[in-house]
């Protein structure tokens, strides 16, 4: 039990030095665009494209871009099963860049899963501005919005079957729509991703994100400020 316990606590503490590493020597300003999305969804269609150092440093591009929330979905729920090392890891690197600059405005981060199991974790940053983690699994899939629909059902008549009523339950499950969604692998599938999340959001398929780099992330950002969301209208 020792043995596990303090090998979990090596390779924990050689993810957070390595996403320190490349955050030191591959920094690079943000750039400003015209319109950033304010929720972006990352859906991982293999295993290997999942990692703690990857995760991580896409939590620190959001955080520079001032996107609001991330949420991180594979149909493994291996995104879902790094919580704690994803929490330390940026833990880590918080309280790195703080030390280093401490004029540099960090938001608050907010972890959490799904409201089933009622884990959040927080860390405090230097800004008033909050960055949502939100780590989903195969049992926040398809399953959630036919569980969502049978509970509006019991709950009274028809009306209650609305696309609103349906939008605010699922928030309730941190299943919340994203503006942008980054598809990550060689399929083109969305990996069981919740479908209600899918209904307006701009697409962008990519076949790795290793090495994940500000570049990289820039071009998902790009893309969709090029995009005009009409919404149906």
């Amino acid at each position: 039990m020792d043995i596990f316990f303090w090998l979990g606590w090596i390779l924990d503490a050689i993810a957070m030095i390595r996403t320190f590493v490349a955050r030191v020597f591959a920094s690079q300003p943000a750039i400003v665009h015209e319109k950033n999305p304010s929720h972006i969804a990352f859906v991982f269609t293999n295993t290997y494209e999942i990692s703690v150092d990857v995760l991580t440093e896409i939590v620190h591009l959001c955080a520079i871009n001032r996107i609001c929330q991330v949420t991180f979905y594979d149909p493994f729920s291996m995104c879902s099963g790094h919580l704690q090392q994803l929490y330390k890891s940026v833990n880590f690197l918080w309280d790195h860049l703080q030390h280093e600059d401490p004029s540099m405005a960090l938001p608050d981060v907010i972890f959490d899963r799904t409201s089933r199991e009622l884990e959040k974790r927080r860390i405090d940053g230097s800004s008033s501005e909050s960055l949502r983690v939100t780590l989903l699994g195969d049992g926040d899939g398809r399953s959630s919005l036919v569980d969502v629909c049978r509970d509006l059902s019991k709950e009274g008549s028809s009306e209650n079957l609305s696309a609103a009523a349906i939008s605010e339950k699922l928030k309730g499950r941190q299943l919340r729509e994203p503006d942008l969604v980054v598809t990550v692998g060689t399929l083109s599938t969305f990996a069981g991703f919740p479908p209600w999340s899918l209904r307006v959001a701009e697409i962008v398929q990519i076949p790795t994100l290793t090495p994940m780099a500000s570049d990289l992330f820039d071009t998902f950002l790009a893309a969709y400020s090029r995009r005009d969301r009409r919404l149906g209208r």
